[in-house]
């Protein structure tokens, strides 16, 4: 597993070698190695000793960068084997008169880079945030700690998202594509709210591709491993524009949008389900 990588603005070192395999991990100051423990996990070692602190069901090198005259560091994707959790990050500095020195293991349990920032004073990773009311979590290494910045998500001046090609683009991408739009935002919040947006869009989180069907785009899902429990819908009529949505948890059904008649057929079928 190499995490996703989008937008690269550094001189790095990749590194692709699966880490089943036997891997060593070269640095202008020195190299690790990926070990195969006896319980079956990994972790890294410098020489014939073992860097403490990072060891896990799988460890995945992401890239070396020459970071300052005297350090390069290694950042790593400890991959824990669940499915509630993929794994988090962790920073190896390797200097020219210090033995290599492994950070606290950090993340949100996604192994999705956005972005990657390199400057004199530390190395952040722009990383997805695991809620909504999140913009982002950045990921910070100063040399010494590794820290997690937690960025909130602002509500800007976006204008609603109007009908037609404005919501066929969104037939088969995910809702959280559609929902991370700002102008996607504006266009519910305009029936539901600002509060019950986010709430929306951490209840419909693990989801298939929207469609448009019959004029309608419509998209459902659940919050991850409570699908039963917990969920939303929504939909967007192609030729008006015009939204309605639905979700359930705890507190029961809750309908925006108009009345039950009033929703698209895909809709009140998923709300219907829901109060059986």
């Amino acid at each position: 597993m190499i995490a996703r990588i989008l937008g690269l603005f550094c001189l790095v070192t990749l590194l692709v070698a699966p880490a089943a395999l036997a891997q060593t991990i070269d640095s202008r100051f020195g190299a690790l190695r990926v070990v195969d423990a006896s319980d079956g996990s990994q972790y890294l070692a410098s020489g014939n000793r073992a860097l403490a602190g990072t060891d896990g069901w799988r460890l995945y090198p992401q890239f070396v960068i020459p970071w300052r005259e005297t350090t390069d560091v290694v950042v790593m994707f400890v991959a824990t084997g669940g499915n509630a959790c993929a794994g988090q990050f962790q920073f190896i500095a390797m200097s020219e008169d210090r033995a290599p020195r492994a950070s606290a293991q950090v993340g949100t349990c996604s192994d999705l880079i956005n972005r990657l920032r390199v400057n004199s004073d530390a190395i952040e990773i722009d990383i997805p945030a695991a809620t909504a009311r999140l913009e982002r979590v950045t990921l910070r290494f100063d040399g010494r700690t590794a820290s997690e910045i937690a960025v909130p998500r602002t509500e800007d001046d976006a204008v609603a998202a109007g009908p037609g090609q404005d919501v066929r683009r969104w037939h088969q991408k995910y809702p959280y594509e559609i929902l991370a739009d700002p102008s996607e935002r504006m266009r519910f919040r305009e029936i539901m709210g600002s509060e019950a947006v986010l709430t929306m869009m951490d209840l419909i989180s693990v989801a298939s591709p929207a469609s448009v069907s019959n004029g309608v785009l419509f998209a459902t899902g659940c919050r991850p491993h409570e699908c039963g429990d917990y969920g939303a819908a929504f939909a967007v009529d192609v030729a008006t524009g015009r939204p309605y949505a639905a979700m359930h948890d705890e507190a029961g059904v809750r309908v925006y949008g108009g009345r039950l008649r009033d929703l698209p057929r895909q809709l009140r079928d998923y709300v219907r389900s829901r109060r059986n």
